[in-house]
């Protein structure tokens, strides 16, 4: 049993090494994207219009994703057990024939309509001047080119349909690495249109954002052999069908609660002034840099297995692998919260500082990453409790959660906006984060039973008290080093990795028991090879 235990483990542990190390390419990938998009048409009103459409496009896209990805692989995976292979594969004919359709109604409600649509979603491409005025035809220009740009990408949302419930079923299959190559298509498409088609202006653009669906689409299906084979249907499936929508419902005001989240910040951040709201949207880049990196590859590889096992009714092995994933985040966002929060003014100096970016921007990026980053923790549990919960088909409370936690974040940024600036913003966002966390763990434990938190609590305090050490060591070696050199990419990397060779050293020291299990599965690994 416990040999079993360990090769779940270490293929677990495999898969998502495997897909971090595909994220942070396709993150690199996504910033060259991001710069040669910049040098080639810098800012204004054209980069701006394309933006905005794709912002408009993108809503529905993670319409979607949210339907497809929290009810999908729990439902099928019960079915696979429950009725076979068979019959699992006529419940996804369904979903793709259905999410298909759902998809080409959309691109052709969305290339007639994109004006509307973007006047809807979008309120500030509506005109505010007074009509006649110079500046009304100006926005009335933006407008039009911003739906111009939406018309070219809304006919491919069917085939980004099609690819969500692909995606999904290859992740019920433990097959994880193709959803990670599909954010590689899209910078190759954006780049070749940039580099070679850029005297066609941002039209080119566009056009290669709208083939980028298609082709993501092209790169998953070689994938589904063996596991998959296509006929249309619209079969019931005895209410599976009907349930999977039922259950979507939730998930996508979930979604929406995230967005009234950022929306409240956004205009929070206005009353105080020019500037805020720029640097809110910089340290959240980093913030989700951070959670893709570190937190996503454990979540969708074990989204599947938790599916696996509440299919087979068996919740010991649900609340273990919940404790187990629970511990094992916060081994790898503590050190990173800590070491990153104190270096804080000197991680976004090397990152930011150039150009039009001066002292007053750092000053306001950094408070906004300072206090961003501590939600970390709360964050990445919240997250993955959140697929805890939709593997067992229940996203309603997830949703109530979120709706707490949305309340908890308005009154907080009202309170300590005006006392702590744009900071207040990122750390009323940062508690909010722990109190949705917090009341998972309490909602979970009246769902399944207990969790055995206590143990969990130990190793999360022996884990803060090593990031604590190793964050005051990283302190002094950075002041320490800059006597010795200006070069502020030196400093940072040299005082980091002692920070982090303190971490390690002191997590084995204190006989973390995550440690333990993570060295004795790669030293498993290494008597087989």
């Amino acid at each position: 049993m416990a040999e079993g235990k360990q090769a779940v483990g270490m293929r677990a542990l495999r898969s998502a090494m495997a897909i971090t190390v595909i994220i942070i390419a396709s993150k690199v990938a996504g910033f060259i994207r991001e710069m040669v998009f910049a040098a080639y048409f810098g800012t204004g009103q054209a980069s701006d219009a394309y933006t905005n459409a794709s912002t408009v496009v993108n809503i529905f896209i993670l319409l979607f994703s949210a339907c497809i990805s929290s009810t999908f692989i729990p439902i099928y995976t019960k079915t696979l057990k429950e009725k076979g292979k068979r019959y699992a594969n006529v419940y996804t004919n369904s979903i793709l024939t259905l999410f298909f359709l759902m998809g080409l109604l959309t691109s052709v409600l969305g290339y007639f309509f994109a004006a509307e649509i973007c006047e809807l979603l979008m309120p500030q491409l509506i005109p505010s001047a007074a009509a006649g005025t110079e500046l009304y035809a100006q926005q009335l220009e933006r407008l039009a080119l911003a739906a111009s740009m939406a018309k070219i990408m809304f006919p491919s949302l069917g085939f980004a349909a099609c690819t969500g419930v692909f995606t999904s079923l290859l992740n019920a299959n433990e097959r994880f690495v193709p959803e990670q190559l599909t954010g590689f298509v899209l910078s190759g498409c954006v780049i070749v249109a940039c580099v070679f088609f850029s005297e066609q202006g941002i039209t080119a653009v566009a056009v290669a954002t709208a083939v980028t669906y298609v082709l993501q689409l092209l790169v998953v299906i070689p994938f589904l052999k063996g596991i998959y084979r296509f006929r249309p249907s619209l079969a019931p499936c005895g209410g599976r069908v009907k349930q999977t929508f039922v259950l979507a419902l939730p998930a996508i005001l979930s979604m929406a609660l995230d967005e009234i989240n950022h929306l409240v910040d956004k205009n929070v951040g206005i009353w105080l002034g020019d500037g805020p709201n720029t640097a809110l949207t910089y340290a959240y880049r980093l913030i989700t840099l951070i959670l893709g990196v570190l937190v996503v590859p454990i979540t969708t590889v074990m989204f599947s297995k938790l599916s696996q096992y509440a299919a087979e009714g068996n919740k010991r092995r649900i609340l273990d692998t919940t404790k187990q994933c629970l511990e094992v985040l916060a081994l790898a966002v503590l050190p990173v919260i800590v070491l990153s929060g104190v270096q804080s003014s000197d991680v976004i100096r090397l990152l930011f500082f150039r150009g039009r970016f001066d002292e007053y921007s750092l000053s306001l990026t950094s408070d906004a990453y300072m206090f961003y980053v501590i939600g970390v923790f709360g964050f990445a549990w919240r997250n993955f409790l959140v697929r805890v919960f939709y593997s067992l088909q229940d996203t309603k409370s997830p949703m109530l959660i979120g709706a707490v936690s949305v309340a908890v974040n308005i009154v907080l940024d009202v309170v300590l906006a005006p006392i702590m600036g744009v900071g207040g913003l990122t750390l009323a966002t940062s508690i909010s984060g722990f109190t949705g966390a917090g009341l998972m763990l309490i909602s979970l434990r009246k769902k399944l039973g207990r969790i055995g938190f206590s143990s969990t609590l130990v190793q999360v305090c022996k884990m803060i008290v090593a990031a604590c050490v190793a964050g005051a060591v990283t302190i002094f070696l950075n002041g320490s080093i800059q006597l010795f050199t200006q070069s502020l990419l030196l400093r940072l990397l040299l005082a980091t990795a002692a920070g982090l060779v303190v971490y390690i050293a002191l997590v084995l020291l204190f006989k973390v028991e995550e440690v333990n299990t993570i060295k004795g599965m790669v030293a498993s690994r290494f008597k087989k090879d």
